[in-house]
């Protein structure tokens, strides 16, 4: 895809937000919570929420290339700008500096293809960076580890917690065993299962971040395959919520759950090209291309569980994710990424 960077807003060098996260904390301060991979497309959302509600928040990300750091960057200084109660951490060795009563690790080299291409990174980024929070970590902390239904890769649908997971690729394999390094670690800990996370702030690399920048620029919408294949698309509202629940009401657990947390309600992705056209009142044009060896025909989630003790509750529907993204237009992310990136596989 050739998909072009809309966005014109100059951010704040790096240099200056490195500068006020220098600005010391009060060592009197209550204890806060952890989230890595502050500036990512979840982790964002998160924080602003925990934010919002009162609780202090230090943020770790590296803010890499795998997509125009500029985002990530301007992300982390809207936080640092709006928010007191924002610390942001570039080195994990740095979270003992404040104490903390909750983790939640989010940060990982993600993208089905790009993990593919560049297994080394994807090794670094995640197992390795996971394994060295753990070792920081103090054990008392509830450490909530978000990983990804791509760990189920060809299990019989539709995917529940006691589904044996199937990985087929890089990085639902780096998922699963990020969660061995979780459960080894022993509790308190929680493990998350999200499902095809969209919303506001989406990643660029996305596919359906993709379809709409094309939509809205009357470019050509390439499908692999003839549409048919179904995500089980979850509103990232929907989810942090339930990581806010995961937070409240699992902190004394004395074992590891695992928590898929998904709509279970699959869409087509004929049926996202048709809700794009209908909010952006443009008709796609639509090029077929043959499927990805390795693309599922469906992902589906059974979050009985996290419905049951998490209060899981699936309110928002995937229209409404895409009339999210078209009403902030400082959230839409369309820019170049990686060559070796692709796009994201639905």
């Amino acid at each position: 895809f050739g998909v072009t960077n809309n966005t014109t807003e100059k951010v704040v060098s790096w240099t200056q937000i490195r500068n006020d996260m220098e600005k010391e904390s009060d060592p009197a301060d209550a204890s806060a919570v952890l989230v890595t991979g502050c500036a990512g497309f979840i982790g964002h959302n998160l924080c602003e929420a925990l934010l919002r509600s009162g609780v202090e928040v230090v943020g770790f990300d590296e803010c890499n290339t795998f997509y125009d750091p500029d985002i990530k960057q301007r992300r982390v200084k809207e936080l640092l700008d709006a928010y007191p109660g924002f610390r942001f951490i570039d080195k994990i060795s740095k979270i003992r500096e404040k104490p903390l009563h909750t983790a939640f690790h989010l940060a990982a080299q993600a993208n089905v293809r790009f993990c593919e291409n560049n297994p080394g990174e994807t090794l670094r980024c995640n197992q390795t960076l996971t394994k060295e929070l753990l070792e920081e970590l103090d054990p008392s902390i509830h450490f909530i580890f978000v990983s990804s239904s791509s760990v189920y890769g060809v299990a019989l649908t539709p995917w529940g917690a006691d589904t044996v997971p199937l990985p087929q690729g890089a990085y639902g394999v780096s998922k699963l065993e990020c969660e061995e390094l979780v459960r080894t670690r022993g509790p308190p800990a929680t493990i998350i299962r999200p499902f095809s996370i969209v919303g506001a702030g989406i990643r660029p690399d996305l596919a359906l971040s993709i379809f709409i920048d094309r939509i809205i620029h009357r470019d050509t919408v390439e499908i692999f395959g003839d549409g048919s294949a179904r995500r089980d698309f979850t509103h990232v509202d929907d989810l942090v919520d339930t990581l806010l629940n995961t937070m409240r009401t699992r902190r004394l657990s004395t074992n590891v759950v695992i928590y898929p947390v998904g709509s279970g309600s699959p869409r087509t992705v004929n049926e996202l090209v048709q809700v794009i056209s209908k909010e952006t009142k443009r008709e796609a044009q639509i090029i077929h291309s043959p499927p990805h060896p390795q693309e599922l025909s469906i992902t589906y989630a059974d979050s009985s569980k996290a419905i049951n003790e998490l209060g899981f509750q699936p309110q928002r529907s995937l229209e409404t994710a895409v009339r999210d993204i078209l009403r902030c237009p400082r959230k839409i992310e369309v820019v170049v990424v990686v060559a070796s990136c692709g796009r994201e596989k639905l």
